[in-house]
Order: C-alpha cells, then sequence, then structure tokens
C-alpha cells in the first residue's frame, strides 16, 4: 500500500494562517487607499462645484442688482427722466408715455445700456403734437424701437417710452394691464463692470448675451 508522506501540521497551519494574514492585510490596504482616493476625488469636486458657484455668483453678482420697472403709481414723479443717448430726433409726448425706472443697486455704473421698444399697435403720439399712424410713419417709427440709454450711474433712473393707443374696446383695459406688466419695454441691455453683456426682461428673466465688440456710438448716425 501507498503510503503518503507524514504532514507536519505544526509548521504547515501556521505558514497558511500568515499566508492568509497578508493577502487579507493587502486587500484591506487596497481598500483602504480608494477609499481615501475616492473621498479625497469627492472632496476636490465638492471644492471645485465650490468655486464654480462662487465665479457664477461673483459674474452674475453686479447684474443681479439691476432691474428696471413701469411708474404706474407715479412714485418716481421727482426723479428726472434723462433723455435718450441716440440720434434718433424723437420725443415721446408726456401725455401718451410712461416712466420706465432702472435700478442700479450698486456702487457700479452700467454701460451701453439700451432698450428694446414692442412694435406699436397702434398710433404714436409724438411730443409736437402730432402722430404715427399711417403705415409709412409706423415702418419709420419702427426703425427707433432700440433706444440708447448711454452710462448709467449707481441708483435710479428714469426715462419716457411711449405708449401707444389701440382703437378697439379694450384700449382702456389694455392701458391698465399692460404697464403692470412691464410690457411696455421688451427688455433693457447693458454692460456690467466686467464688460459682460445682460438683459433683463420685463418678467424679471435675467440672460447673459453673447459677447460683442463694445459699442462707443450712437444707435442713429445723423
Amino acid at each position: 500500500m501507498a503510503r503518503f508522506p507524514a504532514m507536519d501540521w505544526g509548521a504547515a497551519v501556521p505558514n497558511w494562517v500568515i499566508a492568509l494574514g497578508t493577502v487579507s492585510a493587502a486587500f484591506f490596504a487596497l481598500r483602504a487607499l480608494a477609499s481615501d482616493r475616492n473621498r479625497l476625488r469627492a472632496e476636490r469636486s465638492a471644492e471645485l462645484e465650490e468655486k464654480h458657484e462662487q465665479w457664477l455668483r461673483d459674474e452674475r453678482g453686479h447684474a443681479e442688482s439691476v432691474t428696471w420697472w413701469t411708474d404706474i403709481a407715479g412714485a418716481m414723479g421727482d426723479l428726472p427722466v434723462r433723455p435718450f443717448a441716440d440720434a434718433a430726433d424723437i420725443q415721446y409726448d408726456p401725455e401718451y408715455s410712461t416712466r420706465i425706472v432702472l435700478s442700479n443697486n450698486s456702487h457700479d455704473c452700467l454701460y451701453e445700456v439700451s432698450l428694446q421698444l414692442p412694435e406699436p399697435w397702434g398710433p404714436v403720439w409724438l411730443a409736437r403734437g402730432d402722430f404715427v399712424d399711417d403705415d409709412g410713419a409706423q415702418e419709420y417709427f419702427k426703425k427707433y424701437l432700440w433706444r440708447q440709454v448711454g452710462v448709467v450711474p449707481p441708483g435710479l433712473t428714469s426715462f419716457r417710452v411711449p405708449v401707444p393707443t389701440e382703437m378697439s374696446p379694450t384700449q382702456g383695459s389694455r392701458h391698465a394691464a399692460d404697464p403692470a406688466m412691464n410690457r411696455y419695454v421688451e427688455w433693457v441691455e447693458f454692460r456690467d463692470r466686467h464688460s459682460v453683456l445682460w438683459r433683463r426682461f420685463g418678467d424679471g428673466r435675467l440672460a447673459k448675451q453673447p459677447d460683442r465688440p463694445a459699442n462707443t456710438t450712437t444707435a442713429y448716425s445723423l
């Protein structure tokens, strides 16, 4: 009968246990290392996200301090009306215009401020007493829907925009509702202290605009 060599269990068991312990120690060390790497990666990601959010806050900080509204209550009646900075020879009759108030609640000026008027749905009364109602005159007026305001300092600035009439039974209702909804101006555009272009819309939205060369000329050349 074949005889197997006797096994020295006293020597083999400790070697096996030692080998298993070594493997286990290496496994847990690698696991701890991976856990540390994941933790560091998560901390780094959180740090980068916080820096990005801070950058966004810094970038939007000046723009978020800018807003505008229609002075339907007449509360800003003592605020001087600022003329537009373009060369368009159009002034609006106070009886058929309304005051827009621009608030720059920061310590910095706004640059290249301009506004977009909506297309008129009826005659537009001008300061000299006549009004624009025929098709040719309406097309002429539409060329001046974009008005430049220029550099605006901190604080409140007001300017007048036209209130087109509407020859319909709803004229009174629209004249009551539209100013309350900021519908006499579509948006106000400005360049902030970082030279970034923004638009503040009548519904409160703030949108960053594609960059373009700085405009230091008037909107309309004489």
